[in-house]
This record gives C-alpha cells, sequence and structure tokens, in this order.
C-alpha cells in the first residue's frame, strides 16, 4: 500500500481509525472455466481462475478490515443467481452498500476447445 495524504483522516464503520487503509479494492471472482487463447493446453482450466473454495469469506474479511468507508470494491463475478446471491449476502454481512451494478459481455468466440471447428459466431445467430 502506497501512502499519499499522511494527513488524510480514514474513516471506519463510521470511526476515526490510526491504521493503513485502501481506496480502491478490484476483485474477481474466479469461475473455473477454460479462457479461450490463454489455457495452454485448450482444454486445462488456468491456474488464476480455478475455482477457489472460500474465495469470498478471505476477500470480504480484506474489504472489511483495509477499505475505508469513502473506498469502493469492484467485484467481478460470473452471470449466475447462485453466485449473485453469495455475493450479495455476504455485501449485506458486512454491511456495505451496493451502489450500481454493471452487466459485462465478453465478445470473444464461445469455442469448444477440444473441437475449434465448433466455434460460435455472432453471425451464425
Amino acid at each position: 500500500m502506497t501512502q499519499v495524504s499522511g494527513s488524510r483522516q480514514l474513516f471506519f464503520d463510521g470511526k476515526a481509525v490510526e491504521k493503513p487503509g485502501v481506496d480502491l479494492l478490484i476483485a474477481e471472482y474466479p469461475d473455473g472455466l477454460r479462457v479461450p487463447g490463454v489455457s495452454d493446453p485448450p482444454s486445462q482450466v488456468p491456474n488464476w481462475n480455478e475455482s477457489l473454495e472460500g474465495f469470498l469469506k478471505v476477500t470480504m474479511g480484506f474489504a472489511y478490515a483495509y477499505l475505508h468507508d469513502d473506498g469502493a470494491f469492484l467485484v467481478f463475478y460470473p452471470d449466475s443467481p447462485i453466485v449473485k446471491k453469495e455475493v450479495m449476502s455476504y455485501f449485506k454481512n458486512y454491511k456495505m452498500k451496493v451502489v450500481d451494478e454493471w452487466t459485462i459481455i465478453n465478445y470473444l468466440h464461445l469455442a469448444n476447445p477440444l473441437h475449434p471447428s465448433k466455434n460460435v459466431s455472432s453471425s451464425n445467430f
């Protein structure tokens, strides 16, 4: 962590506390899927995208400890009602407020890495 303004007072849970804090935290929920064009061999899930037990518990614990009251937390997670419910329950339990939500669309062609000839492209729709 880099200290930008030594005189700035940070608030955690409404109280001024003298401890390190972060302004922005960005996390991506690992979804355990292959990544077209990255996975090598193509049938393998990259180690950084493997499903990780307890990912949200550790990430939210870190955010609660170090993200100050005026900080921002971006969480990228798969479009799944189950994952969204899990993410939102952690936000509620840690008393974090969701200010905005976005849907991001990845325009990479869907591909079966074992049979590259079975690619799905927007022209097939």
